[in-house]
């Protein structure tokens, strides 16, 4: 498992993205000129909620498992994970959480997701995947009468995933994970290298 970001905190409209060394420094230097503290971005937070972070780890390919009679033969590969986290703290007069950030919008969030994935960032594979994000939220709080047409989307999005062009556009996000991680472990070892000669 390794590093990859965490997001929390603005900088001039952007979110800033922390490196494991900034977490670690508890300050990241902003695009002008001054520090801010982890504890001030996080309580800003992120659109998903406290902040969003994201790790690489090698686990076993779900869309190899489902071709898979057998889990243990399923192979093995690096993703990008996504974690969400929503921090708060236990109220000792009421026992209740309090988070320390705003309340998320899960369905403003994934339409921005569209927004992107369609307009500035187009990809066609994780656009889909909004879609179905945004159909399974619905079909578990919407409206009843609107359930029936998010399973339809869900079904129609199905075959879409199961189709051998979605296939070909997994291996091209593999590829783009193994980049991205060679470009993040890069930067890592050559800030981290220095600071273990000089601590041995």
């Amino acid at each position: 498992m390794y590093w990859s970001q965490l997001k929390a905190g603005k900088d001039q409209g952007e979110y800033l993205n922390w490196s494991l060394e900034d977490v670690c420094r508890g300050e990241k230097l902003t695009s002008s000129g001054e520090m801010k503290s982890l504890e001030a971005a996080l309580a800003e937070g992120h659109v998903t909620g406290t902040c969003k972070l994201d790790i690489f780890a090698r686990i076993k390919d779900p869309t190899n498992c489902w071709a898979q009679a057998d889990w243990a033969e399923a192979i093995e590969r690096y993703f990008e994970v996504t974690n969400v986290w929503r921090c708060g703290f236990i109220d000792p007069e009421n026992n209740k959480v309090h988070p320390i950030t705003h309340d998320v919008d899960v369905a403003r969030a994934v339409e921005k997701g569209l927004d992107d994935y369609s307009s500035r960032h187009p990809v066609s594979l994780k656009y889909c995947k909004r879609l179905w994000e945004r159909s399974v939220f619905y079909a578990q709080r919407g409206k009843i009468k609107e359930v029936g047409a998010q399973i339809q989307m869900l079904e129609f999005l199905q075959t879409i995933f199961a189709h051998w062009a979605c296939e070909l556009a997994q291996i091209a996000a593999h590829a783009e994970t193994l980049q991205w991680m060679l470009e993040v472990l890069v930067v890592v070892v050559i800030l981290v290298t220095p600071i273990y000669y000089i601590s041995h």
